[in-house]
């Protein structure tokens, strides 16, 4: 029992630890707002320093899991209001992830960001992330137009 609080404490202060030394890192990149962001982000990632930089400030970001990893890392490159206008393939005018930024898809499936994980099944995290922005933005817009309890 003690053995397993003593390791869910060194694994919480290896993150703590982890932000605090890629802090500087993780603000170089700003939060991508419309096709143009991505476009220029994923023109920048053709520079192999700035794709291993990214890759450095994404390791800090977190998550239990692979699936929370992912979608914590997908939202802090893209916003939930251009990611209601992105799918994986390009169906239906949205913007198309997998074919039109490719780089960006790569860095997210770095497997030093996620142990254990394949292509397969960060795309499978990303496309029901993207599939379910919708109703996250619509639950996010709701709520904040609700007047508050008294």
């Amino acid at each position: 029992m003690v053995k397993e609080v003593q390791r869910l404490h060194g694994h919480k202060l290896k993150k703590i630890l982890l932000k605090l030394n890629r802090s500087d890192a993780s603000q170089s990149f700003q939060q991508c707002h419309s096709r143009d962001d991505l476009a220029t982000l994923e023109d920048s990632l053709s520079n192999p320093q700035t794709h291993l930089h990214l890759i450095n400030s994404l390791t800090s970001v977190g998550g239990d899991n692979i699936g929370a990893s992912v979608r914590l890392m997908a939202g802090r490159l893209i916003s939930s209001t251009l990611a209601v206008s992105c799918n994986w393939i390009g169906k239906h005018g949205k913007i198309g992830l997998k074919s039109s930024f490719p780089r960006i898809i790569n860095v997210l499936r770095t497997k030093k960001l996620h142990n254990g994980s394949t292509d397969d099944i960060v795309d499978m995290v990303l496309k029901k992330w993207l599939k379910n922005m919708p109703a996250v933005v619509a639950r996010s817009s709701t709520s904040s137009t609700q007047p508050a309890d008294e």
